[in-house]
């Protein structure tokens, strides 16, 4: 009996805490704005809110009613995600990353009336039909992204032999 008592108190210690939340302060501008991004009710965020201590965005997150943010793209990569992995591999055989971007006169055909230049090797040709500004990391890489996505990837050396 007295076991059940102890449950039963601790029980409404619960209850009443969560209650007590809820209801604790009206919610916030901040509160109300993620709530209607995430489509939940205001009053019972900010009691999850006051019951947490997290921010009202990252308690959504975290309980998976809002998605996590994009991470930033990483090294100065002008975009994120799995596509400019890609495209980084592409650089990294093309030009070491900007260290090797200009190839000599010389090269064998068919190649030997142009020659692979910027940060992803491109012919000259190449770039202008894909609108890209050779040397401009930004264009470059929106080139190379519009490439892929458009199945004419093999174009580069890293794609073409499968290493990228």
């Amino acid at each position: 009996m007295a076991r059940l008592l102890l449950h039963g108190f601790a029980l409404a210690v619960v209850l009443a805490a969560a209650g007590t939340a809820r209801a604790e302060q009206d919610p916030t501008e901040e509160t109300i704005a993620a709530a209607n991004e995430a489509g939940v009710d205001a009053l019972d965020l900010q009691g999850a809110v006051n019951t947490t201590q997290l921010q009202p965005r990252v308690y959504l997150i975290a309980v998976g009613e809002l998605a996590p943010p994009a991470p930033p793209a990483p090294f100065g990569w002008p975009f994120g995600g799995p596509l400019a992995q890609r495209i980084y591999c592409i650089e990294a055989l093309e030009s070491t990353h900007g260290l090797h971007m200009w190839n000599p006169a010389g090269w064998p055909p068919p190649y030997f009336n142009e020659h692979a230049q910027g940060w992803l090797g491109w012919l000259p040709s190449t770039a202008r039909r894909w609108g890209v500004q050779i040397g401009n990391r930004a264009s470059e890489w929106d080139g190379a992204a519009r490439m892929l996505l458009a199945g004419a990837g093999n174009q580069f050396y890293g794609v073409a032999a499968g290493r990228c």
